[in-house]
């Protein structure tokens, strides 16, 4: 097998219509599809849309493997629910990224990892990461920092780039957030040079189900050491 490309689309607030799945099997006559997914792998070709596109009309997550090792991983989020600046402030980079679609933002993670003999036909990565949108949704924003700390690994953050501030929880990683490590590639390192600064995981009025370190950026302790840490793997 010379290529392998997998695209997994999930939609969760609400069900595809008839007319919108003719829609996309007219795109695919192999595709799986039901009310609430597509998805699809090619061996020869590729798929005859642009999956970003098929994501901002009719999906809210969407998972995309290749056997190089891109990985990608996308999240829409209703415009209305989140802050969009806080969003795109702790997405800065290439790696990890926001942008506006209509009513919508896209949250994006990618990466590029290092091939090994496992074989990754990516069927199982929707299943592991689709839960962290309900946490994003619910004002749990370890995964952006995670994301963060991806292009700080990857390089794309200037020295005197402003740290974001560190949720809690960074000691208690939840299933779905040990899998964006993985898809990601991220060194432990990074996440356990954090960890220190992060509160225990806790939910109140006035701090959301994450409580985020509210310390001014600038007064953080720790980005001289993540950087330390890349240089250390």
């Amino acid at each position: 097998m010379s290529e392998y490309q997998y695209y997994d689309f999930k939609a969760i607030d609400r069900a595809l219509t008839k007319t919108e799945m003719a829609s996309l099997r007219s795109i695919s006559t192999r595709a799986v599809i039901t009310s609430t997914s597509f998805t699809n792998h090619y061996e020869w070709g590729d798929l005859k849309a642009d999956p970003l596109k098929l994501l901002a009309a009719y999906f809210d997550a969407f998972v995309y493997v290749a056997n190089w090792g891109r990985r990608e991983f996308y999240l829409r989020l209703p415009q209305e629910l989140v802050d969009s600046t806080q969003l795109k402030a702790m997405l800065p980079g290439k790696t990890a990224h926001m942008r506006s679609s209509g009513k919508f933002v896209i949250v994006a993670f990618e990466s590029e990892v290092e091939l090994d003999d496992d074989w990754d036909d990516g069927t199982g990565w929707m299943g592991s990461l689709i839960s962290l949108r309900a946490d994003l949704l619910r004002g749990d924003f370890r995964c952006l920092y995670l994301g963060w700390l991806s292009c700080v690994e990857n390089g794309e953050l200037s020295g005197d780039a402003l740290e974001p501030p560190v949720p809690a929880g960074l000691r208690e990683l939840s299933a779905p957030l040990d899998s964006l490590i993985e898809f990601l590639g991220i060194n432990e390192d990074l996440i356990e040079v954090a960890a220190p600064a992060s509160e225990p995981l806790r939910a109140g009025p006035s701090q959301g189900a994450c409580g985020l370190d509210s310390r001014p950026a600038r007064n953080r302790q720790g980005w001289p050491a993540r950087r330390r840490a890349i240089g250390t793997r």
